[in-house]
């Protein structure tokens, strides 16, 4: 038995790849076991409405997170690609949506800097790619300990200097002073 309806408005993807032959399995559908023509369908599609990252900087090393958002919930399972305009921040290629779903996050994992990067990535779904942007920074002295906190003259002590994160290959030079160098003399850099 055909239904009485008037209109009927699909959100979402009636498509996996945009194929004639989907939109004619659609059409059929509609026409065939709902009775209803064209005229009285209107279809939204789900659209990649934006790509936002949190956090917006983080030390090398570090990790942050991305998340898609799409006007509306996908018809049909698909995927959103991914791409990174910078080495230091890496993503999967890509992340699936399920059917149903609106939004998906993304893991974003970082490898250290020696010098801070701006990182431009990018997601698309469908002919719509959304940017974002990810600083990474390269890792800053965190602190200094000493492994004493007196000496007599002429004896050695030896410290650890900590950074905010890991170091990039090749490590890292930390410059060293000290405000009484007659008294306490360390390596002009570790």
């Amino acid at each position: 038995k055909k239904l009485a309806i008037d209109h009927i408005v699909i959100t979402g993807d009636v498509s996996n790849l945009a194929l004639e032959r989907e939109f004619a399995m659609v059409r059929r559908f509609l026409d065939e076991e709902l009775g209803v023509p064209p005229a009285q369908v209107s279809i939204i599609p789900a659209e990649l409405a934006g790509f936002t990252v949190t956090p917006g900087t983080t030390t090398g090393g570090g990790a942050a997170e991305g998340l898609v958002t799409l006007t509306g919930p996908v018809a049909t399972d698909g995927s959103v690609l991914l791409s990174s305009g910078r080495s230091a921040a890496q993503l999967p290629g890509s992340v699936p949506l399920l059917t149903g779903t609106s939004s998906v996050t993304v893991p974003i994992t970082t490898l250290p800097v020696a010098a801070d990067e701006l990182a431009l990535l990018t997601a698309t779904y469908g002919a719509i790619s959304r940017d974002s942007s990810l600083q990474i920074l390269t890792p800053i002295v965190q602190g200094l300990a000493l492994d004493a906190s007196s000496a007599y003259g002429g004896v050695s002590v030896g410290g650890t200097v900590t950074l905010t994160g890991a170091s990039p290959s090749g490590g890292r030079n930390v410059a060293m002073s000290s405000t009484r160098p007659d008294v306490a003399a360390p390596p002009a850099s570790v």
